[in-house]
């Protein structure tokens, strides 16, 4: 039988002994998650309404997303403390770690702190993904192989979604100064919480991590 310890390895047991307290296992190898990307993809989410947020990180989840951080935006339309949100924190884990069940994964995404743009850090990322309404020429494709150019690969791409209320300009400009990609998703402006998960499928795919 195949199992998974979580933190992205697998291995092959075999059965040894089951009774109504245990099941004894003997763990015959173990191999790297074949199931995880080989890149890892944070989504950097502004606020949304209740109850979006659980539904972005199942399906983010479900589409190879390694770690998810909200955070609060000026056009958020909800506004919760640092404390408000943390007691949520549990809930949400819970929500990550089910659908990495459903979905095969080897590794549950990570749930961050709740932040702000200006507080976030996005020196660790080979590219900052910035979907932007005003934004009309620059493509997922032109943006990743802009941030590739000179690089054998990419490793860490954050992708940055603003809340219902859109970006305010300065968190544009801020998010520019951090090296962030403004691009464009076409001639239809989707919600918060269809926008992450329909960038995370197209970066993916371009990546080859669909196949």
């Amino acid at each position: 039988m195949e199992l998974t310890d979580g933190r992205g390895t697998d291995y092959v047991a075999r059965i040894e002994g089951i009774s109504k307290a245990e099941a004894r296992l003997k763990l015959m190898s173990s191999t790297p998650s074949r199931s995880e990307p080989r890149v890892q993809v944070s989504l950097f989410q502004g606020l949304p309404k209740a109850g979006k947020l659980e539904t972005i990180i199942q399906k983010c989840t479900e589409l190879g997303v390694a770690e998810i951080i909200p955070f609060a935006a000026k056009r958020s339309v909800v506004k919760l403390s640092r404390s408000e949100f943390a007691s949520k924190l549990p809930r949400y884990s819970r929500v990550a770690m089910e659908a990495a069940k459903q979905s095969g994964r080897g590794k549950s995404p990570k749930v961050g702190e709740l932040t702000t743009i200006e507080q976030a850090d996005f020196s660790p990322y080979d590219a900052v993904l910035v979907p932007y309404e005003l934004e009309r020429e620059t493509s997922i494709k032109a943006a990743l192989k802009a941030a590739q150019d000179g690089r054998e690969a990419l490793g860490r791409i954050a992708i940055v979604i603003g809340p219902e209320g859109g970006f305010d300009i300065a968190e544009i400009d801020r998010l520019k100064s951090s090296g962030g990609i403004c691009l464009s998703l076409g001639r239809r402006i989707l919600r918060t919480e269809t926008a992450g998960m329909a960038v995370l499928a197209m970066v993916m795919y371009e990546l080859g991590e669909m196949e």
